[in-house]
């Protein structure tokens, strides 16, 4: 029976508390709701690092070759081509992709290389599969 006589107290002022201050926890929890909210809009706008891709690739020729003239009597290095890949996602379905190339690391009036735009679309998804 002691038992009981000290539960029923304190339950009572559990639930006077709970009543008293409610209002202003429901309040805090609301702006707590609003502010994760307000974070995860934030977070679904992909930022540009996320829209960007850079990449490239090269091929490098080296040639140390010894003889009695000719091609047989040759040292040279040719940065035979070196790419770079620019893309740029817009949104889900729509995206850019571009290569430039440069050959023979030279170009120019009398040069031996060339710089050329060796692809650029853009790539529309009709559908979303």
């Amino acid at each position: 029976m002691k038992t009981r006589a000290w539960i029923t107290p304190a339950l009572a002022f559990t639930m006077f508390t709970t009543l008293t201050h409610g209002d202003a926890l429901s309040d805090r929890v609301a702006a707590l709701e609003d502010e994760v909210d307000q974070m995860r809009a934030e977070a679904a706008v992909p930022d540009l690092a996320n829209r960007v891709q850079l990449g490239g690739y090269g091929e490098l020729h080296y040639n140390n070759l010894s003889g009695t003239g000719g091609a047989g009597d040759k040292e040279e290095l040719d940065f035979h081509r070196f790419v770079i890949y620019f893309g740029y996602e817009f949104s889900d379905r729509i995206r850019f992709a571009s290569e430039v190339e440069l050959e023979h690391a030279l170009a120019g009036d009398d040069a031996p290389g060339e710089v050329e735009i060796e692809q650029a679309f853009i790539d529309f998804d009709l559908t979303d599969e």
